[in-house]
């Protein structure tokens, strides 16, 4: 039996097994956006201030990655204090009952380009439908203390009346694109 153990672990020195790096946002660095037309005219847009996220990343094998992001939606912030309130209200986010949206990931597919295709269930005021990210990831480069970081770079578009939001709709567009630059810290 010790025989069979030695040998099992000098062919595993031989074939070291990939593992997903675990990387937590940093929110100094990183953002979450989104952008709507108005009045099929205009192009209008916000952002997020409160968010958190890991990405469990494998380079030698994206398919198996995971990529997991959590917003606070009291914190819409579209540099108007009016209209943030009523993005807060039953007529959008709804965040006195729906205080979060988040995506969690189903399915990764690496592209020919080294991008990915991340699909995963996106929910927003209470609703889960399946989106797919665009997303590009950079580094890894050392950060300031010596961390190993990477940049998450990852762009959607859906409809905001999949997730039961019609408030003004036409007036305020239908499709929102979502847009969410990270960088993250290997744990």
């Amino acid at each position: 039996m010790r025989k069979f153990l030695f040998g099992t672990m000098t062919l595993l020195a031989f074939f070291p097994v990939s593992a997903a790096d675990p990387y937590v946002v940093d929110n100094t660095h990183s953002g979450v956006m989104f952008s709507v037309d108005h009045n099929n005219i205009a192009t209008f847009f916000g952002r997020f201030n409160e968010f958190s996220g890991t990405m469990n990343y494998d380079e030698a094998n994206p398919a198996s990655s995971k990529f997991d992001l959590t917003i606070q939606m009291e914190s819409v912030d579209s540099a108007n204090a009016r209209r943030d309130k009523h993005l807060r209200s039953p007529d959008f986010f709804n965040t006195k009952q729906f205080p979060t949206a988040s995506f969690k990931t189903t399915g990764v597919t690496a592209n020919a380009d080294g991008s990915l295709s991340v699909t995963g269930d996106f929910t927003l005021a209470g609703k889960t439908q399946p989106i797919t990210f665009a997303m590009k990831v950079r580094g890894p480069v050392n950060g300031r203390d010596g961390a190993k970081v990477r940049g998450f770079f990852a762009t959607a578009v859906f409809k905001r009346s999949d997730f039961g939001i019609t408030y003004g709709n036409p007036g305020v567009g239908d499709e929102v694109k979502i847009t969410a630059s990270l960088e993250a810290v290997l744990k």
